[in-house]
Formats: structure tokens, C-alpha cells, sequence
């Protein structure tokens, strides 16, 4: 009781800040004999407490690397590392610290809590150093293993988006640049080029395969020298850490049997189940072979069909340029408060575009502002003459030469959007005879697709289905808003098979692409990163485990890829969701299935086959993995 007294007051110290109250209550802690767990995480703690330039600090480090190599501390090995990195931050040596929180994040096996931690810490180490592609890896990681209850969750969420918008952006302008680039090369050129690429890839390919190749070996050497030194890899390539998988090198019999199992030697032995089918067998309602050919990086395909050849291609790939250069300039700006790199990506979009109506303009209005925030009086002086000069007809030269510009154009949208809800009013009164005399004439303006919706959907409570479904008709072949032209469709499609109405109404309520209906037929879905394990091997592995529990059973285990980066291991048929939870259940807790699934990310759900459809449609890992746990997690 004393000691988890004076645990409590340490934390609450350390909380606080009082570092040296906090170490003085850790210690009291330790000299008090607790159990082992209040032990090591006093230890953790107190370590972390010691401020830079304390005289115990080294010590303590000594402490904690001896203890690594310590068995009894295997299952800690996560929290240890983590600590050590704390450490290396006090002292402000970050790229320690880089070293411990990888250390961290590969030793965690099972707390995933503290795997997002460590690869929280790593993304931000990496945002404080403007290293931003490095740093949304890492947000990924730490999202895909923090729940979304966590305390961190919505910050690093928040993060995670920005990096991913301004990465995107980076790469459309990367792609369009390269792709315009090798259009405008001669014929034989642009094929040599693309050879190039091509040898690049597979070189790429080879010297990831070795580098696996050799971490096996090592890995394999140190497990028969009893030694965890070598274990987790701390190899790294271009600044980037790669996580390999453990060893899968086999030797010998016993080896074989890890492997494979025990096998009868007759033809096909490597087939347990004969449901089995190939590792990346194909479902042909779900995946076009011709557009997997046009995904694959190896095929000159890939890049001959992304590049432009006619004016209206370059146009449009222009076009892409210009918005991805403006959303970047903005990032920077307003999320990532980097005002000097914004101010070069807006001057680098006006210089390659200056004649352009729409960004030109822009692209010196937003340089003016970037120069008064850091105020640069001189050089918005600049910007704002260039664009009085260039473009004073422009809206943004109106915004500097009349002071009631803003008033003006506030008001008019005020006004636009007063009389919107006006006919949104009449339309939820069902006053739809009104709506429609409303909207007889309808501007080009951000609520043009809105009136027309509203319009059809008048038409059609006063069953007037023809003029209705013209102009839903109409409203997709707009540039409308998405979510307009998806509700458009579904009403159409009900339209066009009222059995489908009844599903999109259940859709609308559920306010999901998914439904949860507990007597379809249901399967699992293991989603797993390509190269992090042996895909022939976990379904070995799955086949001798239904020898073994399920006998009397047949499963069909069969593989497909989703998108271009993972592997979709599908385990059917169930009857229902009761049948599939139970396996569920069981199947997470098989010890040599989750040791192979645990060497990488991964995900193990349970699907309705009418949800299957949506899911692989759209490549909706996120999305469906929320649903699962939100339906199928609280069964009991």
C-alpha cells in the first residue's frame, strides 16, 4: 500500500514538473520492494524524470540498456526503448532518440498503444524538422495502431491530414512534371526512358530482396546463438527505416515442418486444404487483369498511358499542376506556418503560369499577403503593383483598391445564401409547387446543384417521375457536389429497380456505405502489407490450424490484392455473424497465426459478402475497419 501511495504522489510530481519530488517518490518507491511490474515502470518513470545534464542520467541509461539484454524483460523491451528516447530528448540528442523510439516501435508486439506512441514521437521529430514525407509515414503508422478513442487520436488525425494533403499535392506535381516531361521526348527517347525506370524499379526490388535476404540470415544466426541483439533490424536506406519480417530461412526437417507443416508425400503436397487456391488468385467480378497491367510499375504500359499527347492533355495536366502549387503554398501557409516556403511554391506558380486568368492573379495576390504577415513592406509593395499592373480587373485587385470590396461581396453572398434556405424552407414544408416556381431559373453560382436537386425532388413528390429524373440526370453530368451526385444516382437507380430503394433508404439511416445484417453469409478478410509475410506460408498455416480445430469443417482460403500494396487473404463460408465472431475469437488468439501476422501491420475482420462488394470497390480499409468494430466488436 505504501508503495503504490508514494507511486501515486510521483506521478502526480511528474505531472506537474517537479521533477526532483517526482525522482525522490520513484525511489521510495523501489526501496519499498513492490511487485515486479511497479518496479519496472518506477524505473521507466524515474529514468524520464532525470532532467539534462543530471549526473544520474548515464547511469540510469547503463541501467537500461543492461537491462535489454535482460529475458525477464523481453515483453518490456517496447517501454524500455521508449524510455531510453525520452532520455535522448532531455539531452537533446535526437538522432538517438530517432534510434530508441524504432527500437520501441519494432519491439512492441502486442501493446499497440505503445507502438502508436513511438511512432507518434517519431512523426513529430521528423514535422519539427520540415521533413514532412518522413513525418506522414510515421502518422500513419501511429494511426493505423492508436485507437480512436485515445487521448491523442484527434491531434494526430488532424496532423496526419494535413501531411497527407500536402504530400498528395507534392506528388501530382512531381508525376505531371516527369510525365510531360518524357511526352515531349522522341519515340525512342521516351522508351529508353522508360527502360530506365523500369531497371531502376527492379533494381530497387533486388536491393530490398537482398537486404531481406541478409537480415534472415542474421536473424537466423543470432536465434541459434541464443542472442536478441541482431533480431529487430537497424539497417536503414536513404534516411528511410525499413521493418523486415523474422526470419523464415529454413533449415533442415524440423525447419520444413515450421514451414509446411506435417505432409503426406504424395502429389500436391504442399496442399492441406484443397480449397486452397494460388497465393494472388484472381476474382474476376472484383479485379480488371488489364488495369492490374496498368499498375504494375514494371510495365512500360504503366507510363506510356499516363502521358499526355494531345493540347487538351496538356492542358489538363497543367491544370493539376497549377491547383496542387496553390494547395501547397497554402499548407504551408496556413497549416504549416512556413510563410518563406510558401512564398517560393506562389512565386514558382505565378512564373511558370503568369498569363493564366485564374492563378496568376492569385498567385500575386496570396505573395502580397505572405510579405505583409512577415511585414516585408517593400516586397508587398512589389506584389501589390505587379498585380495592379498585370491583372487590375481581377477580383484580388479589386480587394486592394476598394475599400468596400469585401462588404460588397459579403453581402452578396449573405443574399445568395438567405434566399437558398428560403427554397430549402418551402422544400422541407413540402410546399414543392413553390420550390419548383422558385427555381424555374437557376444561376451559376456554389448553390446552382442544390436548387436542382431540390427541383427534383419536387418533381418527384408530386409524381412528376419524367421531368424529375431529367434533371437528376442533368445534375450528374455537372461538376456538382459529389455527395449531390451520389444521393442523384442512388435515387435514379431506385428509380430504375424499386428493389434497390429499400437498401438505399436502410443506407441513408445507417449514414454508412454498409449495412450490418447478422443472417448473411459472412467471411474473414486478414488485409497484410506485400513483403511482410509469406502469404504461401501464413496459408499454411491457417490450413493446418483448421486441420487441427476444425475438422469436421471445410474453409475455401483464397488471396487477392488490394490496390497495389497489400495482400487480402479471405477465409469463407460462414452462415452468419454468430458463426463468424466465434471463429473470429478463436482465430486471434492461435499463437503461431498472430506470431506471423504480428512481424507487420494488419488487420483481421469479419464481412458480410453483400458488404464485401463496397469494400473492395472502393479500397475502404479505414472505413470498414470502423464499422467492424463498431457492429461486430460488441457482440455478445
Amino acid at each position: 500500500k505504501k508503495a503504490r501511495y508514494y507511486y501515486i504522489l510521483a506521478q502526480l510530481y511528474q505531472k506537474d514538473k517537479n521533477h526532483k519530488q517526482a525522482q525522490k517518490y520513484y525511489k521510495l518507491v523501489l526501496r519499498s520492494n513492490p511487485e515486479y511490474v511497479m518496479t519496472f515502470n518506477a524505473k521507466m518513470n524515474l529514468a524520464r524524470s532525470l532532467e539534462s545534464g543530471n549526473k544520474d542520467s548515464k547511469k540510469m541509461k547503463e541501467k537500461l540498456l543492461k537491462m535489454t539484454k535482460d529475458d525477464k524483460n523481453k515483453e518490456y523491451l517496447d517501454q524500455i526503448y521508449f524510455t531510453l528516447a525520452e532520455m535522448d530528448m532531455n539531452n537533446k540528442d535526437t538522432i538517438s532518440a530517432i534510434e530508441n523510439y524504432t527500437l520501441s516501435a519494432v519491439n512492441s508486439i502486442q501493446n499497440n498503444s505503445q507502438k502508436a506512441i513511438s511512432f507518434l514521437k517519431l512523426g513529430v521529430i521528423e514535422f519539427e524538422r520540415s521533413l514532412y514525407r518522413s513525418s506522414k509515414l510515421y502518422y500513419d503508422s501511429t494511426l493505423f495502431y492508436m485507437d480512436s478513442d485515445f487521448r491523442m487520436y484527434e491531434e494526430a488525425s488532424e496532423k496526419h491530414e494535413i501531411l497527407s494533403e500536402l504530400i498528395n499535392n507534392l506528388d501530382v506535381i512531381e508525376l505531371q512534371d516527369s510525365l510531360q516531361m518524357i511526352a515531349m521526348l522522341p519515340k525512342a527517347e521516351q522508351n529508353q526512358m522508360i527502360t530506365q525506370i523500369i531497371q531502376a524499379e527492379v533494381e530497387k526490388e533486388r536491393e530490398e530482396a537482398e537486404s531481406e535476404r541478409l537480415r534472415q540470415q542474421m536473424s537466423y544466426q543470432s536465434g541459434r546463438n541464443g542472442g536478441r541483439e541482431e533480431q529487430f533490424g537497424n539497417n536503414t536506406s536513404g534516411g528511410k527505416w525499413y521493418f523486415y519480417n523474422p526470419a523464415t530461412l529454413s533449415f533442415g526437417m524440423s525447419e520444413f515442418r515450421k514451414k509446411w507443416g506435417k505432409r503426406k508425400l504424395e502429389d500436391d503436397w504442399r496442399r492441406k486444404d484443397k480449397k486452397i487456391t494460388s497465393s494472388f488468385e484472381v476474382d474476376s467480378s472484383a479485379i480488371d487483369s488489364s488495369a492490374i497491367a496498368t499498375k504494375n510499375k514494371k510495365n512500360p504500359k504503366f507510363y506510356l498511358d499516363q502521358l499526355p499527347s494531345s493540347i487538351e492533355d496538356f492542358e489538363l495536366s497543367d491544370t493539376q499542376i497549377k491547383e496542387a502549387l496553390f494547395q501547397v503554398g497554402t499548407i504551408y501557409k496556413e497549416d504549416l506556418e512556413e510563410i518563406t516556403k510558401s512564398t517560393e511554391v506562389f512565386s514558382a506558380l505565378y512564373a511558370r503560369f503568369s498569363d493564366d486568368e485564374q492563378y496568376a492573379p492569385l498567385s500575386c495576390y496570396s505573395i502580397y499577403l505572405n510579405h505583409t504577415d512577415i511585414d516585408n513592406k517593400l516586397e508587398a509593395q512589389n506584389s501589390k503593383q505587379l498585380l495592379l499592373k498585370r491583372f487590375p480587373k481581377s477580383i484580388y485587385a479589386q480587394m486592394l483598391t476598394n475599400p468596400d470590396f469585401k462588404l460588397e461581396a459579403t453581402n452578396k453572398l449573405a443574399k445568395e445564401e438567405l434566399d437558398y434556405r428560403s427554397v430549402f424552407a418551402n422544400y422541407t414544408l413540402e410546399e414543392y409547387q413553390q420550390v419548383i416556381d422558385k427555381t424555374t431559373i437557376i444561376l451559376e453560382n456554389e448553390y446552382q446543384s442544390k436548387y436542382l436537386f431540390l427541383r427534383a425532388l419536387s418533381f418527384l413528390n408530386k409524381d412528376e417521375f419524367d421531368r424529375g429524373t431529367e434533371i437528376l440526370n442533368k445534375l450528374i453530368s455537372l461538376d456538382a457536389d459529389e455527395k449531390i451526385v451520389k444521393e442523384a444516382q442512388h435515387i435514379l437507380d431506385a428509380l430504375n429497380d424499386p428493389s434497390k430503394m429499400e437498401k438505399a433508404n436502410e443506407l441513408a439511416i445507417a449514414g454508412s456505405p454498409y449495412l450490418y445484417r447478422s443472417t448473411l453469409p459472412q467471411m474473414i478478410i486478414i488485409i497484410i502489407p506485400k513483403g511482410s509475410v509469406d502469404i504461401t506460408y501464413l496459408k499454411t498455416l491457417i490450413s493446418d490450424y483448421h486441420s487441427q480445430d476444425f475438422e469436421n469443417e471445410v474453409f475455401e482460403i483464397s488471396a487477392l490484392l488490394l490496390g497495389m500494396d497489400k495482400h487480402l487473404l479471405m477465409i469463407k463460408t460462414f452462415d452468419n455473424t454468430s458463426d463468424v465472431m466465434v471463429y473470429h475469437e478463436m482465430f486471434v488468439l492461435e499463437e503461431s497465426i498472430l506470431k506471423e501476422l504480428n512481424k507487420s501491420e494488419h488487420k483481421v475482420m469479419a464481412i458480410s459478402f453483400e458488404n464485401f462488394q463496397e469494400f473492395y470497390k472502393n479500397k475502404d480499409e479505414y472505413g470498414y475497419h470502423n464499422f467492424f468494430k463498431k457492429n461486430y466488436l460488441t457482440i455478445e
